[in-house]
C-alpha cells in the first residue's frame, strides 16, 4: 500500500521537478500571474511548527496583496490530507491578522458521500444550505488538470469530483472581508 502522505505518481522519477513544471503549466492555463513553491516535502507540513507555515503565508501575503484568499475548509480540510489542513489553518490565521476575507473549498454531502462510497475516499461534506455555489468553466479547468499528470489521471477521485459537481464549485465564508481574530 502506497505511504498516505505521499502523492499520486510518488516514486516515479523527479516528482518535485515533475510537479513544479506541472503547476507552472496549469497556472498559465488559468492565467494565474504568479506561483510560489516552497521546499516542503509531500506530507510534511503537520509536522512543521505552525510559525514557520505561517511565516511563509505572511510573506505571500505582505508580497501580493490578496483581496481574499481560499483555503480548503477546515472541517475535515474536503480531503483531510495533513498538509491541506495545515495549510488552510496557517491561512485563516494570517489572513485574521490582516482582515483579509478567507473562503473555504468545500463538498456538497451528497458529492463526498458518492466519492467516499466508490472509491474509499474520506471527503467530508456540508449541507447544500450551508454553501455558496459557483459557476466555473470546467472546459478551462479540465485543461489546467490535464497538466498535472502526476496526480490527476482519468478516473482518478479528483476528475470524479470535477464530473459530479458539473460546471458548479462550493464555498463557505469562514471570514468575511474586515473581520479580524
Amino acid at each position: 500500500m502506497p505511504d498516505a502522505r505521499r502523492g499520486l505518481g510518488a516514486g516515479t522519477g523527479d516528482l518535485a521537478a515533475q510537479r513544479t513544471a506541472e503547476l507552472s503549466d496549469a497556472a498559465r492555463v488559468l492565467g494565474c500571474a504568479r506561483t510560489t513553491l516552497l521546499a516542503h516535502p509531500d506530507g510534511s507540513l503537520a509536522d512543521l511548527d505552525v510559525r514557520v507555515i505561517e511565516a511563509e503565508v505572511e510573506a505571500e501575503v505582505r508580497a501580493t496583496q490578496p483581496d481574499g484568499i481560499l483555503v480548503f475548509d477546515p472541517l475535515g480540510g474536503v480531503t483531510g490530507h495533513p498538509d491541506h489542513r495545515a495549510a488552510s489553518e496557517a491561512a485563516l490565521a494570517v489572513a485574521a491578522r490582516h482582515g483579509i476575507p478567507v473562503l473555504g473549498w468545500a463538498l456538497p454531502q451528497q458529492v463526498s458521500r458518492v466519492l467516499n462510497d466508490t472509491d474509499g475516499a474520506a471527503f467530508a461534506g456540508h449541507p447544500l444550505h450551508d454553501l455558496t455555489a459557483i459557476a466555473v468553466d470546467r472546459r478551462c479547468q479540465f485543461t489546467a488538470v490535464h497538466c498535472h499528470v502526476s496526480q490527476a489521471v482519468p478516473g482518478s477521485v479528483l476528475w470524479q469530483r470535477l464530473e459530479l459537481l458539473g460546471d458548479v464549485e462550493y464555498v463557505r465564508v469562514l471570514a468575511p472581508a474586515g473581520s479580524r481574530a
